[in-house]
């Protein structure tokens, strides 16, 4: 089966030129998938804006938006709604959970020497004798002259600092 690749870049060039002629196109003769278990699979789709106005048979989506909208033939290729849920990448995920893991939280060169003495102490910072602390907010490193004193100062006895 041939499939055409009708996503996010696709769909908003078809759906511009849809809305220039109608507010409502209906797409038809492909695959469009839906992401829904039960119906994962529908023979049509109508648009309105921003907003799906009516799937299923191509009479009844038809019946729905009216005889003034843009018939948008697929000719076989498939549509499938935009990819932009949020996700997580599971290993490093569970990984962040594990460890020392700051979250993206600025802190003060002070608080940040205070949370990585915690986590030696905890063990959540450790991996053999280096500190490894995970998601320090990149602004951390606006004061890199205070991060070198600290973790290069006696406190720290020598150890390496990873992030």
């Amino acid at each position: 089966m041939r499939y055409q690749f009708l996503l996010v870049l696709a769909f908003s060039n078809v759906m511009a030129s849809a809305q220039s002629v109608d507010d409502t196109p209906i797409f038809f003769n492909g695959i469009i998938y839906t992401g829904n278990s039960v119906t994962a699979t529908i023979e049509a789709v109508a648009i309105r804006g921003d907003k799906i106005l009516a799937v299923g048979t191509l009479d009844a989506v038809q019946k729905r938006a009216g005889k003034s909208a843009r018939m948008m033939d697929l000719k076989g290729g498939c549509l499938m709604p935009g990819i932009i849920d949020s996700h997580n990448h599971a290993i490093s995920g569970g990984r962040s959970l594990l460890v020392a893991n700051l979250g993206d939280t600025l802190l003060a060169p002070e608080s940040l020497a205070r949370y990585a003495q915690k986590s030696i102490v905890n063990g959540r910072g450790l991996r053999r004798d280096v500190l490894y602390i995970q998601g320090m907010h990149s602004a951390s490193w606006n004061d890199a002259t205070s991060l070198h004193r600290i973790f290069d100062g006696v406190e720290f006895g020598g150890r390496g600092v990873f992030h």
